[in-house]
């Protein structure tokens, strides 16, 4: 499945693959990049994580700042941009691109960091509770470890204000590929289902395709789908719900389901009900532009998907 559609995004746009994986600390973000790279060389395509941990300064050259409640406490201001080797982690990225068919990014700054972002193709965010958050993070050992009061006064507000800019942000470039993170583990089986572009439709040669949609009324759609799914299927942990807006050409991806369960079966049920009542409820429209420079507007639910 994930050859197949990652195979033919690569042939037809002539490039690597760049996927962001973004969130909070201890939203899991490594994890998933590591395992979707796992999954994703097991179907025989080859993938890279640039992981931002990585390229952290030494906290010699890091910013430091006093506990607003104890000014005997110091802080190294590892949330902010200049803590990381910027140019560094950029060339890695383009240096994966070169050497892979997917590379994948993952760090709770990706979308602060414009010159990767330029490079990234869809975005991943994560979200998670604040005290959860903070309660997985007392968990882990860092170096140099945090000092008394670090979360409430540097990690959640430097988390907070990225949030709010990537939500302006990704909504004007159109990167988004987002869903929330349950509190749980990661459940056992995760079924994806991406839809293409046909290069037919109706014995017409179909050049590429327009969506527009009623923003609003259809990230609402969408979460009644997310909502009446989880009541038909009760064992679903997680959903992402993406489509593109704007020009598509024949062959891209034009439309991702994600659902997992730790049941397979109710997975797989889960989402291909989901590509069906998303083609049926949700307010997006398309405009087909065939090859002899004719077009037709038409709606969402006569999409002629390739799914994979």
């Amino acid at each position: 499945m994930l050859k197949q559609a990652f195979g033919k995004l690569k042939s037809i746009t002539g490039k690597s693959i760049v996927l962001g994986i973004t969130g909070s600390t201890c939203t899991g973000k490594t994890t998933l990049a590591n395992e979707l790279k796992q999954k994703l060389v097991n179907e025989g395509i080859s993938a890279q994580v640039i992981h931002q941990d990585v390229y952290y300064k030494e906290k010699e050259e890091v910013i430091t700042l006093t506990n607003k409640q104890d000014s005997s406490i110091l802080f190294y201001n590892y949330d902010q941009i200049d803590s990381l080797k910027y140019e560094e982690m950029l060339n890695a990225v383009l240096k994966a691109k070169d050497l892979n068919q997917v590379v994948i990014v993952e760090g709770n700054m990706v979308t602060n960091l414009e010159k990767i972002l330029e490079e990234i193709d869809a975005i991943i965010l994560l979200t998670i509770d604040k005290e959860i958050c903070k309660e997985r993070r007392s968990r882990r050992v860092y170096d140099p470890p945090d000092e008394k009061g670090y979360f409430e006064q540097v990690v959640w507000p430097a988390w907070e204000q990225t949030l709010n800019e990537a939500k302006i942000k990704l909504k004007t470039i159109n990167k988004r590929l987002a869903f929330k993170c349950s509190n749980n583990l990661i459940a056992l089986d995760e079924i994806v289902k991406m839809g293409t572009t046909r290069d037919t439709f109706d014995n017409k040669i179909v050049k590429q395709l327009e969506y527009e949609a009623y923003n609003d009324m259809a990230y609402s759609e969408m979460s009644k789908l997310c909502k009446e799914v989880r009541k038909k299927i009760p064992t679903i942990e997680r959903i992402c719900i993406c489509h593109r807006l704007g020009q598509v050409p024949v062959g891209e991806m034009s439309v991702l389901i994600a659902t997992s369960s730790p049941q397979r079966k109710a997975a797989i049920e889960a989402t291909e009900w989901l590509i069906n009542s998303l083609k049926e409820k949700v307010p997006i429209w398309k405009k087909e532009i065939y090859a002899d420079g004719s077009s037709s507007w038409k709606e969402n639910k006569e999409q002629p998907f390739n799914l994979f």
